[in-house]
């Protein structure tokens, strides 16, 4: 399958007020992961049973109400998938490639002196031995 034919996911919508309440009767104001904790107002997630990258609906009988801490757990391992779809479908690392400055290896910048760049060397007329004993050589 290639790129131009691979489908492309859903936008996320919001859900309604009615859309919430709905979900809140259905599970019995209970967390939709099944763990049964009580949902608390103030840490409702709303989370795609099957994720929208993963090809999913914004349909309500794919969505449930979940609490924070169950919602990250799922969420953490939907992330690489999710990545990995993106990177498939070719929505990721198609820009153009930045070129990497370089000073030019070689050349000097401009309005520099080559004397003050160039290397000063070392002395040859002197020699260290392998005991570190430095010694001058006849040239």
């Amino acid at each position: 399958m290639t790129t131009d034919t691979l489908p492309k996911p859903e936008k996320r919508k919001p859900l309604t007020r009615v859309q919430f309440a709905t979900l809140i009767l259905a599970q019995d104001g209970r967390c939709g992961c099944g763990c049964g904790k009580k949902l608390q107002a103030d840490r409702i997630i709303d989370e795609h049973l099957v994720a929208l990258d993963f090809l999913g609906s914004n349909a309500l009988d794919n969505r449930s109400l979940w609490d924070r801490d169950c919602s990250k757990a799922k969420t953490a391992r939907d992330l690489s998938a999710a990545a990995k779809g993106k990177r498939i479908r070719g929505e990721t690392g198609t820009g153009p490639k930045k070129a990497i400055p370089s000073r030019g290896f070689g050349r000097l910048p401009e309005g520099r002196d080559p004397k003050r760049w160039q290397s000063a060397g070392f002395n040859k007329s002197l020699r260290r031995k392998m005991n570190g004993k430095i010694e001058k050589v006849e040239l």
